[in-house]
């Protein structure tokens, strides 16, 4: 299939989603490297946006092949396996966000000083849907673990994105080992 034939086939809806995700991530692209400290959570919505996209386009493919009268069952499956990763990545970030480990993580961003001398006096730490790792272990001392996790911290000066990794000993509760 050519591209012709794949922009044939996809809807307007589909065009215009793409169009709106190519739009969001270019724009995170050029605020990062340009220095704009405005919007960037353009590329988390960018990306959501380009979700909705695989989405639309194989719900046209789905509507495709049943018009061919050809069985649409792997557009079927998709279109589910990406339903799945979205509710899974937002369940992940709503639990994240209300997470003793989210708040060790902000407060000790908030207490930084070389950070603060970065970015200035810090107005909000978010995570970011890039990316998180955890890894707990139970033991009948308690429970102990490392955590990786982006967060946007949004300063006066300055805006970062940074990768925050979080320590739990058994007898301690989550700090900050590093970021980058």
């Amino acid at each position: 299939m050519n591209l012709k034939e794949l922009l044939n086939m996809m809807s307007s809806r589909t065009k215009n989603i793409g169009i709106l995700a190519g739009i969001f991530l270019l724009y995170s692209v050029i605020c990062k490297r340009v220095g704009i400290f405005f919007f960037w959570e353009s590329e988390a919505i960018g990306w959501i946006i380009f979700v909705l996209f695989l989405i639309s386009y194989f719900v046209d493919g789905l509507r495709e092949r049943k018009q061919k009268g050809k069985r649409p069952l792997v557009f079927k499956i998709l279109i589910g396996i990406v339903i799945l990763f979205m509710v899974v990545d937002i369940v992940g970030e709503i639990i994240l966000m209300n997470s003793s480990l989210f708040a060790a993580g902000k407060n000790d961003l908030l207490a930084d000083k070389d950070l603060q001398s970065e970015t200035g006096k810090i107005l909000s730490v978010t995570p970011m849907p890039y990316g998180t790792s955890i890894q707990l272990v139970s033991s009948k001392e308690g429970e102990s673990g490392v955590a990786d996790f982006w967060v946007l911290v949004k300063g006066e000066k300055k805006f970062m994105d940074i990768e925050l990794t979080m320590v739990k000993d058994h007898s301690s509760i989550w700090r900050m080992a590093s970021f980058k």
